[in-house]
């Protein structure tokens, strides 16, 4: 059982709480009655758990950069690393929400730091501590009120053991450790609420940053690809040099076929002079790579040996082209 006075969790025979010393045999009528937590105490609680779960996130994020800075990733204009690292740290994200969630609320106090806070611990419906399995299925049966529009969490105040859907769900209930409940909640609330414009600008600042990188991401990808099929078909016209002593008319006679390709519009090759040019689509949203091209330039040295150089003449950011481009 729950002492009245502290919220302490006690075996069900201690005549006294471990914690304060009160004398649980000795509550006065009605003292250990179970009090459902408030709306607004709740709604605090999860504020402060979400705030102190987005520190968090923000610290592997942080770490995630650091990595990829040291490893010089981002000078590899193919490397998947930054979406695997980044993806991994989602996923990490994830697994520390659900292990802080499953062992606070699972644990003795049965409750997390801000429940803690505004006096509130999670029980069974008998008032009994929850085993980790049941807090594990709690923590996820939270994605139910979440992708409810958060109905699932409004609701609560109107249910008849003040239970959001994940607590029907879970088989669970909110509880006060305290008759009083905490002062903390209102003071909870205004911070969020004043917090709301910050969350914005902070929205809007991180879109500012990340459209562009994304717009960029999807560029440098087109062209990694477009350089590739590039080297592929310039493989192909040296091959059939070798072979015939001839430059090829056109790259079907070098058994050269383009892939079905919604970026890339065609690849050809100048019959006089084997310059192989790879040109993007017109209907490539934005005019960044739409109808603009790559070329392959052949230059033979005096052992007979062929190089190709890959130039681009009319894309002008030299910073989004492959390296092997500029």
């Amino acid at each position: 059982m729950f002492c009245p006075n502290c919220g302490t969790y006690n075996q069900d025979e201690a005549e006294v709480c471990i914690s304060c010393q009160y004398a649980l045999n000795a509550a006065p009528e009605g003292a250990g009655e179970a009090i459902h937590a408030g709306f607004i105490e709740r709604l605090a609680a999860l504020f402060i758990d979400n705030l102190l779960l987005g520190l968090a996130t923000l610290v592997l994020f942080a770490i995630a950069g650091i990595v990829l800075a040291l490893t010089g990733v981002y000078k590899h204009d193919n490397s998947d690393a930054p979406f695997v690292i980044g993806l991994l740290a989602y996923l990490l994200a994830f697994v520390i929400s659900a292990l802080y969630f499953t062992l606070m609320e699972s644990g003795e106090k049965g409750a997390t730091l801000g429940k803690r806070l505004m006096k509130i611990r999670v029980v069974d419906m008998e008032g009994n501590r929850i085993s980790k399995s049941r807090a594990l299925g709690r923590w996820f049966a939270h994605f139910l009120s979440n992708i409810s529009f958060c109905i699932g969490y409004i609701i609560q105040p109107f249910t008849q053991k003040k239970q959001a859907l994940h607590d029907m769900v879970s088989g669970t209930l909110e509880l006060r450790t305290s008759r009083q409940g905490s002062s903390n909640a209102v003071v909870a609330v205004v911070i969020m609420v004043g917090m709301i414009p910050f969350f914005f600008a902070i929205t809007g600042i991180v879109a500012a940053v990340a459209i562009p990188a994304y717009q960029d991401y999807i560029v440098k990808a087109g062209l990694v690809k477009a350089e590739s099929v590039g080297r592929s078909a310039s493989m192909a016209v040296e091959r059939y040099y070798r072979k015939t002593g001839r430059i090829p008319a056109n790259l079907a006679q070098t058994h050269f076929h383009l892939k079905r390709s919604y970026e890339i519009e065609s690849v050809t090759v100048n019959p006089k002079n084997a310059v192989v040019k790879v040109t993007f689509s017109d209907h490539l949203e934005g005019d960044r790579l739409a109808g603009k091209s790559l070329v392959f330039t052949p230059s033979q040295d005096a052992n007979g040996r062929i190089t190709w150089q890959c130039s681009s003449p009319d894309i002008k950011q030299h910073n989004l082209l492959p390296k092997d481009c500029r």
